[in-house]
């Protein structure tokens, strides 16, 4: 989602503060007035953009009253805003020791430890926070929000567009509410819902950025599942999104991707060489204007252009700290003791201190997919992909995930992706004659499976769809040759080390 919730929230929760008027045990009205007059200074001074200096007066409020939970309450929101997640943790938990009446039965409070959870990827205790707020206020927008966003996260599409649409109803005329509830349908295959919810925001704002870039990559989206015509639609929302933020890089290599799609090589490459003027070190771009030079025959400027986007994936791998590998590590570990919840929250703690790791995106995929989360899984192999356009294996599972969704075409596209990069990999071609059957292309189907048993030889499985194939075909002799060697060969494809 293009912008994070918990910063919308924190506008809103200071600019809607009161100032309460509690008895506080130990303290003189002149300090507690003069606490308060405090807190009112920090509020105008946060409305004003100032979080420093109202993060000062709401630190000097705590100060001349310790005991005030309105102090601390304010000052872990700002906190929060600026993302020191630590220290605002710590006001909410302030708040609730030194006023625990208060504290506890102040839907702020729970709202802000779920923010700072949820940050923090900590889901189940962000999830419990948000049932606290939902007990003192069942209609508030910004729990239900929240809860939405932790399922959403969680690959768990059902109860996020419950939750998010339930927000999105308490609140009708939040851009941030219909963006997170058109995200979320989206990335469920109801994009029909996603462009409802999105037609709605430009409604709202007919200037908002964000609604034209969702809007565009929902168009995109349609087009995918519905043919290629419908990427127009998805281009000329691009365009106005660049004219909205034209220093936006990301923008201009989402118009890329579409013009690319489209066929358009000149007007994608331009795009992309846009993107990288805008950001020198955006490695997907140098990747897919590689990918569109070499389509356009400029082989030697492909060439440079990947090998530019390679030495930034160098780089980064190097620069990715131990304790993100280490994190990682003790993921794959517990997964293969079969521990799945305590691998995902490595996986996600992995994420929270590099968001772009592929590895772990990729990682929380394949045990969404083996929970039968088809719709959580493809997010996350997208999200892998986005970090790493070469993840082989990531291009591979999430053509699986589409079939299984019944998406031929958009598997069609992931395994020649796959491909691309990786001809000789025997699994993607496999893969690519299995949707050529379901399509009714036999020839196609049988060149594929050829091909995949050419590669890997002692790996039985494209053999016995050979067969079948032949079977489809007629072909009684060919199919019972194919399932000869099946019987030689092997169950493993040696060909599928990344």
């Amino acid at each position: 989602m293009r912008d994070d919730p918990a910063s919308k929230f924190c506008k809103v929760f200071l600019c809607c503060l009161i100032v309460a008027e509690i008895a506080v045990g130990g303290q003189t009205e002149d300090i507690l007035s003069q606490a308060r007059s405090a807190i009112q200074e920090g509020i105008t001074l946060y409305k004003q953009g100032n979080i420093p200096a109202a993060i000062e007066r709401f630190r000097r409020a705590a100060e001349l009253a310790p005991g005030l939970e309105e102090a601390h309450v304010n000052l872990g929101a700002a906190l929060l805003f600026k993302e020191d997640l630590d220290a605002a943790e710590s006001e909410f938990e302030v708040a609730l020791e030194r006023d625990p009446k208060t504290a506890e039965a102040d839907i702020r409070v729970h709202l802000g430890k779920a923010a700072v959870y949820r940050k923090k990827m900590a889901l189940t205790l962000a999830a419990h926070e948000y049932d606290k707020a939902l007990k003192l206020n069942p209609e508030s927008a910004d729990a239900h929000n929240g809860l939405g966003l932790i399922y959403h996260q969680q690959g768990q599409s059902g109860k996020a567009i419950e939750e998010l649409r339930r927000a999105a109803d308490l609140n009708p005329y939040s851009l941030q509410l219909r963006n997170n509830l058109g995200v979320a349908l989206k990335e469920s295959s109801d994009v029909d819902g996603a462009i409802q919810e999105f037609r709605q925001m430009l409604k709202l704002d007919g200037n908002s950025c964000a609604s034209h870039a969702n809007l565009a990559s929902a168009y995109e989206r349609n087009s995918e599942q519905k043919g290629a015509f419908l990427i127009q639609e998805a281009i000329d929302e691009y365009r106005k999104e660049v004219e909205c933020d034209p220093d936006n890089p990301q923008i201009r290599y989402n118009l890329g991707e579409a013009l690319k799609r489209k066929g358009d090589l000149d007007g994608a490459i331009a795009a992309y060489q846009e993107a990288i003027r805008l950001d020198p070190n955006f490695s997907r771009s140098f990747y897919n204007l590689g990918v569109a030079l070499k389509r356009r025959g400029d082989v030697s400027a492909a060439q440079a252009a990947l090998a530019h986007y390679k030495a930034l994936q160098d780089q980064r791998e190097k620069s990715a700290g131990t304790s993100e590998k280490d994190i990682l590590n003790q993921g794959a570990a517990l997964a293969e003791k079969g521990d799945l919840e305590g691998a995902q929250s490595k996986f996600y703690a992995a994420l929270v201190q590099q968001p772009r790791l592929a590895r772990a995106h990729y990682n929380l995929a394949q045990i969404m997919a083996l929970q039968g989360n088809l719709d959580g899984a493809i997010a996350r192999y997208r999200m892998a992909l986005q970090a790493d356009p070469e993840f082989l294996d990531a291009h591979n599972n999430l053509g699986v995930a589409l079939q299984q969704k019944g998406d031929s075409e958009g598997a069609r596209r992931e395994f020649e992706d796959c491909l691309a990069i990786k001809p000789a990999y025997a699994r993607c071609h496999f893969n690519l004659g299995l949707v050529a059957v379901r399509q009714g292309q036999l020839d196609s189907a049988v060149a594929e499976f050829q091909e995949a048993a050419r590669l890997s030889p002692d790996w039985n499985e494209p053999y016995y769809s050979l067969a079948a194939a032949y079977n489809k075909k007629g072909d009684a002799k060919a199919a019972n040759e194919a399932l000869q060697s099946a019987r030689r060969a092997g169950s493993t494809d040696k060909t599928a080390e990344r």
